[in-house]
């Protein structure tokens, strides 16, 4: 008799933990609803994809009077070489780096 009312009283038990967990997962759900709708307003690209596309030949002449004014002047293709180069050196140094810091923890 003992234990039908201790298997009861878990059965009690377990269901209102169930009951809370339902509660907080439906919570949870409503807010990654509306947290989703507040993102959506900062990363939906399609008003700023009209703007672009409506302005587009004022922005060019803003940007080519800009480039004017600061005497702007693209590197030459030597210079993109060499600065794609050191790029490239530095990423392959940080990669070695990173597998050796890697091999060490393994150890």
């Amino acid at each position: 008799m003992d234990n039908i009312c201790q298997l009861k009283q878990e059965n009690d038990n377990l269901k209102k933990e169930n009951d809370n967990l339902k509660k907080e997962n439906d919570n949870l759900k409503k807010e990654n609803d509306n947290l989703k709708k507040h993102l959506k307003k900062y990363t939906t690209p399609k008003r700023n994809k009209t703007f672009y596309e409506n302005h587009k030949e004022e922005l060019k002449q803003k940007a080519k009077e800009y480039r004017q004014s600061t005497n702007y002047k693209p590197p030459n293709p030597e210079k993109r070489k060499e600065y794609a180069r050191r790029y490239y050196q530095k990423k392959k140094l940080l990669q070695n780096n990173k597998k050796i810091i890697d091999l060490e923890k393994n150890l």
